[in-house]
């Protein structure tokens, strides 16, 4: 009968302990039982979370409840759960504001953080989750505007992260904070991949509108840095990604406006790029070349700074391709060139002898001189509508085997078309009034020139247009 009565006890006691914690866990009951029931879960100084009390320090998963004992909470105190070997999962409430210092310091066990939504968490205490090597991935509202030093150092256990911005403070003005390596306990930027997790591969920036020079230099061990859909990031400074070999793909977000020097420099694993533009600046003047942002101080041998691996690269916007813009690049497989460009400078795509196809949006009404020359592996192009002028050597030496002119057509330049030695025909149309010698020298496969609309050279031909060729001349056809 006594042990009877001692079972039905302990069973009574963990019901009432069960009913405890599912009432703290459950919004829908009234305030009243929340403040009663998580009275015997939690200690509190005021809106303050300080810790656990007796009973709560046995659970395994806690959620902090908006309210409790009347006050509603908005800080989880100054190591309120340091080293409880226990707690496996938390859930923070929208309504704190400040997660302190040491606040989860030591929780290995701890595999799961949860921040309700419409999160009100501005501030993350240094060393606050310092050691929790049970976390795999955990996602910073974009609310938080501070994340103090060592927040997560010896996380070693992360593979994701989801961080509202790098540094210390959301826009950090202050280039000693502006690091990723700043929240797992690195001083500067100069050795932060010795504290960032090794197995940390993936980070998703969910805001701030830059990113510091710097910011993620030498990260080895990062595959995958993701800017989140609607960002607002407006610029990304010099060296930002210095050294990060790890990387094979990057979008960049079209809001960018401004990418610093070298902000790529030696990714070597690239494989692929989205870019907003090309160059320093969106729409710039100066330092319009592609390898601008691998470390190449000019389009002179920019080839030598670009990774080797990278072979496509998509550009999401700006009005122009600057001049000698892709000059050299040589590996360059697939380049997409955005419907918002007008221009394409001289040289722009020269030399780029792997270039397999390139589409020339509609609204283009410039190609430069030697755009496409020495583009030898591209076998196709369409002029579009608006571009009036073919200038000199623009497919020089390219291997175009077919040429189609959807435009007005009124020019072809020197060269134009030289040693296009795949090119068997070309049909002209009749807008053209004006081509100047040599136009498709050394063409050596050239059959046959289709001409529309005339019967004989106009005034406006170079008597030796043709010069260099022996292909037949079929008028008005």
């Amino acid at each position: 009968m006594r042990k009877f009565i001692k079972i039905a006890t302990a069973l009574l006691f963990v019901s009432i302990f069960a009913l405890a914690f599912a009432a703290c866990n459950n919004p829908d009951n009234p305030d009243n039982d929340i403040e009663i029931n998580c009275e015997e879960i939690f200690t509190t100084d005021g809106n303050t979370v300080t810790g656990l009390t007796e009973y709560g320090a046995t659970l395994t998963k806690l959620t902090i409840s908006n309210r409790i004992l009347g006050y509603n909470i908005t800080a989880i105190a100054q190591d309120a759960f340091k080293n409880n070997q226990t707690v496996t999962e938390v859930i923070i409430p929208n309504s704190a504001i400040s997660i302190r210092n040491g606040a989860f310091e030591g929780c290995i066990g701890l595999t799961n953080v949860i921040f309700e939504s419409d999160s009100k968490l501005t501030e993350i205490g240094g060393s606050a989750f310092y050691n929790c090597t049970g976390l795999t991935s955990i996602s910073i509202p974009n609310s938080v505007t501070t994340i103090e030093r060592s927040a997560f150092e010896g996380c070693t256990g992360l593979t994701a992260i989801t961080i509202p911005f790098a540094g210390r403070t959301l826009n950090e003005t202050n280039a000693s904070y502006t690091h990723f390596g700043w929240i797992f306990g690195a001083q500067s930027n100069s050795n932060q991949n010795s504290f960032i997790p090794p197995s940390l591969n993936t980070v998703i920036i969910a805001g701030g509108d830059s990113i510091g020079q710097y910011a993620f230099e030498g990260c080895t061990g990062l595959t995958n840095v993701i800017f989140e859909s609607d960002s607002k990031l407006t610029e990304i400074g010099d060296s930002a990604f210095w050294g990060c070999t790890g990387l094979t793909t990057i979008e960049i977000p079209s809001s960018v406006t401004i990418i610093g020097e070298s902000a790529f420099w030696g990714c070597t694993g690239l494989t692929a790029i989205t870019i907003p533009f090309v160059g320093n600046t969106l729409n710039g003047t100066s330092n319009t070349h592609f390898g601008w942002i691998f470390g190449a101080q000019s389009s002179v041998n920019q080839f030598i700074f670009i990774p080797s691996s990278l072979k496509t690269v998509i550009i999401a916007g700006g009005d122009s391709i600057g001049n000698s813009a892709f000059g050299g690049c040589r590996n360059l497989t697939s380049i997409t060139i955005p419907n918002s460009v007008t221009s394409i400078g001289d040289g722009a795509f020269e030399h780029c002898r792997f270039l397999e196809a390139i589409e020339i949006p509609n609204l283009v009404t410039s190609i430069g001189q030697s755009a496409f020359a020495n583009c030898t592996n591209l076998t196709s192009i369409v002029i579009p509508n608006l571009v009036t002028s073919i200038r000199n050597n623009t497919f020089s030496d390219s291997g175009l085997t077919n040429v189609i002119f959807e435009s007005k057509l009124t020019s072809i330049g020197r060269y134009a078309f030289s040693r296009c030695r795949n090119l068997t025909s070309i049909e002209i149309p009749d807008s053209v009034t004006f081509i100047e010698e040599l136009a498709f020298w050394e063409s050596d496969n050239l059959t046959d020139i289709y001409v529309q609309g005339h019967l004989s050279p106009p005034d406006g031909w170079h008597i030796d247009w043709n010069a260099g060729t022996t292909a037949t001349i079929h008028w008005g056809q």
